[in-house]
């Protein structure tokens, strides 16, 4: 099987070792022997996700792709002054690439995928501060939970009211009563009951139990 990687330094393997850029992934060597697969990485020191896609269409277009394409990209797209965002992380920091445009472009290149019979895997940008970003994850899903809990109470409210006027008791509480026979059934008709009978009404409050003396059609 064969997982073609895009992206930019991150996946290529650069890192900075005694004050020089080195190139090299032993972990993805060590991946391909333990797993059989071959992986065909064109991640690029530097790439923003325009250029990633001239990779990517070259790649579709000659029929390169393999079964699953690793993408990943916005690091260079943010093109940020890494000191400042450092020095004030809670701060807006204006990236290069607009949002609107990064995100129509993965959204194509996600599609582009699709359309050459591989499957896409989208990788996030590892976080400057796991503090931060986990701070932000659980305010978001907090703000989340709290506005779908009280959209749900207010419907509940709704529905208890909508329901609460459709009670019978609300109907008693106006002065009106129901009468049951011995057995429990509800009385709509003076013929259901026999002269003689015992009866139950029930009130707003409490019942009475009462005979039937006589009875008027």
């Amino acid at each position: 099987m064969k997982i073609s990687i895009f992206g930019d330094s991150i996946l290529e393997g650069v890192r900075l070792e005694n004050g020089k850029y080195t190139r090299g992934h032993a972990l993805m060597s060590c991946f391909e022997a333990e797993h059989g697969v071959t992986l065909d990485n064109k991640s690029k020191f530097g790439s923003t996700i325009d250029k990633g896609l001239v990779r990517l269409r070259r790649a579709a277009e000659g029929g390169s792709l393999g079964s699953y394409t690793v993408l990943e990209f916005g690091g260079n797209d943010s093109a940020y002054r890494w000191d400042e965002v450092a020095a004030r992380p809670e701060d807006e920091h204006v990236c290069a690439t607009p949002p609107e445009k990064f995100r129509e472009i993965y959204r194509e290149m996600i599609d582009l995928v699709y359309k050459n019979g591989s499957w896409p895997i989208v990788c996030t940008l590892p976080p400057i501060s796991s503090r931060l970003y986990l701070d932000h994850v659980v305010h978001r899903l907090y703000a989340a939970g709290k506005s779908c809990v009280e959209g749900e109470s207010r419907r509940f409210a709704a529905a208890a009211a909508a329901l609460d006027a459709l009670s019978p008791l609300k109907v008693l509480a106006r002065g009106y009563a129901v009468a049951q026979s011995g057995d429990g059934m509800i009385l709509k008709n003076a013929a259901d009951a026999a002269v003689g009978e015992r009866i139950r009404v029930r009130l707003a409050q409490g019942s009475l139990q009462c005979n039937v003396v006589d009875k008027e059609d």
